[in-house]
């Protein structure tokens, strides 16, 4: 599926290129260890994302960054994750005067599947000692129940901060965002027996957490 990101639409690079100042300035903003900012220092003119991209690399894979010049890993890790999520926020905003072009197709897929699974979705086919119903939802089965799409960490920030309010990507004191290489939406979908017209509820959950 196309995404119709700053690599291959003109229209999003332009606008993208016209807040990425506004990104970089709100980043020289942070307050940053002194260690931490001498090295941003060396990192000019928004390069600053080489950096943290290294650097996040390096977290996740618990890759051991010895240099004097290198900071507390934990420090510079935090400070990454801050101007990650500066740009992150600031694309979602850039995103609704967009009307969502980046994620569009995406969005438009999973939207006509759903619709397409709740159709055929009956809370009373899985009964036990229904065959038919066994076989549902395993791997190659024509009726599965889960459907999954893998998507770069960009664009799932971009899906994650359309479907939830601001303050619901901050769980327990933690920001959600920005989302990593591992991250995942789940969008579960259910049926309660107990009420007459067979209402159907979602619950998302935003790498693991219920948002």
């Amino acid at each position: 599926m196309l995404a119709l990101d700053d690599a291959n639409c003109e229209a999003v690079k332009k606008a993208r290129n016209n807040v990425r100042s506004d990104i970089d300035a709100l980043v020289n903003k942070l307050d940053k260890d002194s260690k931490v900012q001498a090295l941003f220092d060396k990192y000019p003119k928004g390069e600053w994302r080489t950096l943290c991209n290294y650097v996040n690399w390096a977290y996740t894979e618990s890759i051991d960054l010895k240099s004097e010049d290198v900071p507390d890993i934990e420090k510079l890790y935090t400070t990454c994750q801050d101007a990650g999520r500066i740009e992150t926020k600031q694309f979602g905003s850039l995103e609704s005067t967009l009307k969502s072009v980046s994620t569009n197709d995406l969005r438009k897929d999973m939207a006509t599947r759903i619709t397409q699974w709740l159709s055929k979705a009956n809370p009373s086919a899985n009964k036990v000692g229904d065959k038919k119903a066994n076989l549902e939802g395993t791997a190659g089965s024509n009726d599965p129940l889960y459907y999954m799409y893998w998507t770069n960490e960009q664009l799932l920030s971009l899906i994650a901060q359309s479907i939830v309010n601001e303050d619901q990507l901050v769980v327990d004191n933690a920001q959600l965002l920005p989302l990593g290489p591992s991250s995942t939406i789940i969008l579960e979908f259910s049926s309660d027996a107990s009420v007459a017209d067979g209402a159907t509820t979602i619950k998302a959950y935003i790498d693991d957490q219920a948002v």
